[in-house]
C-alpha cells in the first residue's frame, strides 16, 4: 500500500480518523474499478462476489489508512 501512504500524506490527513476516511475513499475507487474489470472479464465473478470483495477491501483500506494517518501524526 505505498500508493495509499503517499496519497494520504500528500493530502495532509493526519490522525487515525482522517486517515481512515481518506483510506476508505481511495480504496473504494480503486476496488470498484478493479471489480468492474473483473466482472466484465471473468465469468465466475458475480455481483454478489463483487459486493463481498468491495466491502472486505473497504474495511481493510480504511484500517490501513487510519494507521497511516496515525503514524503521520506521530511523525509531524
Amino acid at each position: 500500500m505505498p500508493l495509499l501512504a503517499i496519497l494520504i500524506i500528500r493530502l495532509g490527513k493526519t490522525g487515525f480518523m482522517a486517515g481512515m476516511v481518506a483510506g476508505a475513499w481511495i480504496t473504494l475507487f480503486i476496488v470498484i474499478w478493479y471489480d468492474a474489470w473483473m466482472w466484465a472479464t471473468f465469468p465466475f465473478m458475480t455481483m454478489e462476489l463483487s459486493a463481498y470483495d468491495i466491502i472486505g477491501n473497504l474495511v481493510t483500506g480504511a484500517l490501513t489508512g487510519g494507521v497511516i494517518g496515525w503514524v503521520a501524526s506521530r511523525i509531524n
